[in-house]
């Protein structure tokens, strides 16, 4: 991979007016090669070695490069008049070797406008005395682009060869490889989002209390996804193209406190707030049905989450569990939701979603003379997971009902695994909220180590950290905090105990 980025800025102040003007160049490209080889003559065609991207067996070759290019126009421009209104323009023209000509090229530009409303001379009542020290009122729009696809090439159909028993053309001779088309989509693009954003930030008493609020509203247009081809319309019934549209609203909130500031004491706080709602609003062609997407990984092609309009992005798509009077869940019960006497797809239903809502940040640094003691919690409410752990154990019913494995848990007593669609039951999503403690940090700095000496101006500081110190929450797997939302072969993170001496000589 190469990467070429070129900048020329020009710069331009007097009492009044501060311009800065910005106009640079990107480039990048990236090639990934794949080789296999095997032994000219070995008998069974075993490949004895790889590199990259591209195969060898016997004395031929197979295999295929990738490549792609990027290229970029930038230009920003900075204005500021008398460090009360503010105004900033930008500009992105990118250019993508993945899109057709027609489709190749994006423009994506934004504003966005400052007001320091404490600058002005009618605020004076409120800024004399400190009271309101800082205040700022922010907008802003702009549009950015995306070109994130699992191809080099998403607008034409690119051949894969197969060598093995399984794809062969039947009246050529054994080891005639076939070539196979890939599906593609002419008419991809670029995906393309659109944010709108109103702040407001502040301080108060001389800044002893500053923060932000912010309203956003995000709409991502002709989403990039491994989308539903229509039947007969391509080689594949899946395909990368553009498969809709989505759109986010949210605040967010930032607060510091300097809750203490004597000679000998220190005391910042920090929090921070966010709330998120995420919405599908737009499925295009044969996607119109739901999109399934993240594998069970307990029954081969059964998939737990779906996109569909008006639901959100990372929603589980699931069957309902019936339960008995005392809450039990019935054995190979699923609750046929429309009433048609079966249980299909169409009993599906949406239930919750595996990105949280809200999420919340607290730090903490407390310092006393030369000691300092600091944290940071976090807080997520509202994400759930799919326990693919627990819905794998369908397939142990029998070793269950032999006399083995008597003291699993009682989710293997209480179900009888032997239907696949409980796997796709919401049995298995659980709420996954959670308080985390990242880190817990205690320092002592030291300015002289010795009056005297050689070591008269060593100065430093010594510290103890302790990080992913605990875990609150009702989810009964290994860890709630899975960005995927499905919980399966999931390596515990481990509480680690650092302890560090910095020296300055």
């Amino acid at each position: 991979k190469w990467e070429i980025n070129n900048l020329l800025t020009f710069m331009w102040e007097n009492e009044n007016h501060h311009v800065t003007v910005l106009a640079g160049q990107t480039a990048e490209e990236y090639k990934y090669d794949y080789i296999n080889g095997t032994r000219k003559g070995t008998p069974s065609n075993e490949p004895i070695f790889r590199y990259f991207n591209m195969a060898y067996t016997g004395d031929k070759v197979y295999g295929r490069p990738t490549r792609w290019s990027a290229i970029g126009l930038i230009g920003r421009l900075n204005y500021n008049f008398r460090e009360t209104y503010l105004l900033q323009a930008n500009m992105r023209y990118d250019g993508s070797s993945k899109f057709a000509k027609g489709n190749k090229w994006g423009f994506f530009p934004s504003v966005s406008l400052g007001w320091r409303f404490t600058n002005e001379k009618f605020m004076k009542f409120l800024t004399e005395n400190d009271f309101l020290s800082y205040g700022k009122l922010r907008l802003g729009w702009g549009m950015t682009g995306q070109q994130d696809i699992n191809r080099d090439y998403g607008y034409f159909a690119v051949y894969n060869m197969f060598n093995n028993s399984q794809a062969q053309y039947p009246l050529l001779p054994e080891g005639t490889p076939l070539y196979t088309p890939s599906a593609y989509d002419p008419d991809i693009k670029w995906e393309t989002t659109t944010t709108y954003n109103v702040g407001l930030d502040f301080g108060f008493f001389n800044q002893r209390l500053t923060g932000s609020i912010d309203w956003y509203f995000r709409k991502t247009s002709d989403l990039l996804n491994y989308g539903y081809a229509a039947a007969g319309t391509n080689f594949d019934n899946r395909v990368w193209t553009n498969i809709g549209s989505l759109k986010n609203t949210g605040v967010e909130v930032s607060l510091d406190w300097k809750a203490l500031q004597t000679k000998d004491w220190y005391w910042t706080i920090g929090y921070n707030f966010t709330y998120n709602k995420n919405e599908i609003t737009e499925l295009f062609g044969a996607n119109t049905r739901p999109i399934e997407y993240e594998n069970t990984h307990a029954v081969t092609g059964k998939m737990i989450k779906a996109w569909q309009v008006g639901q959100p992005a990372t929603a589980f798509w699931v069957y309902q569990q019936a339960y008995d009077v005392n809450g039990h869940p019935v054995n190979g019960a699923i609750v046929d939701r429309n009433g048609d006497g079966q249980i299909t797809d169409d009993d599906r239903y949406y239930y919750k979603q595996a990105m949280a809502p809200v999420t919340m940040g607290l730090s903490s640094r407390l310092e006393y003379k030369n000691w300092d003691l600091g944290f940071n919690l976090r807080a997520s409410i509202g994400n759930y997971v799919y326990d693919a752990v627990e819905a794998s154990r369908y397939n142990l019913h029998e070793l269950y009902y032999m006399g083995f494995m008597q003291n699993t848990v009682a989710s293997a007593v209480e179900l009888d695994w032997r239907d696949h669609l409980w796997v796709q039951s919401d049995y298995f999503v659980h709420n996954a909220s959670f308080l985390k403690m990242d880190n817990i940090t205690l320092g002592y700095s030291f300015s002289q180590l010795m009056k005297t000496g050689k070591w008269h101006g060593l100065s430093g500081r010594i510290y103890g950290t302790v990080n992913n110190v605990f875990t609150i929450s009702n989810y009964k797997g290994i860890d709630p905090e899975l960005q995927s939302g499905v919980d399966y072969e999931l390596y515990p993170r481990p509480i680690s105990f650092i302890v560090g001496l910095n020296l300055n000589f």
